[in-house]
């Protein structure tokens, strides 16, 4: 970041109404949009997000609705913060 300007214009931004799933902030996306997603073939692709879903990093709340981003509190470690404290 440049400085404290551009980390406040961020942050009002985060503050926004939403635009549509579309906006960078999350949403639901189809289970066929894997692949896109990925960018990895289909079968590859199907495999990456069984295994997130069995993770607890997808959910939907039907079988074959559209799933959601979770983040479950034991990836927080993990996935968005590893090595952030030292182990004792």
């Amino acid at each position: 970041m440049e400085g404290q300007g551009e980390y406040k214009r961020m942050m009002d931004h985060a503050d926004m109404r939403r635009h549509g799933d579309f906006d960078g902030r999350g949403g639901q996306f189809e289970r066929g949009e894997a692949a896109r997603i990925t960018g990895l073939p289909s079968r590859t692709a199907r495999c990456v997000f069984n295994e997130a879903v069995v993770a607890g990093l997808l959910a939907s709340e039907t079988l074959k609705g559209p799933v959601s981003l979770l983040f479950p509190v034991g990836a927080l470690e993990i996935l968005l913060f590893p090595r952030r404290f030292r182990e004792v």
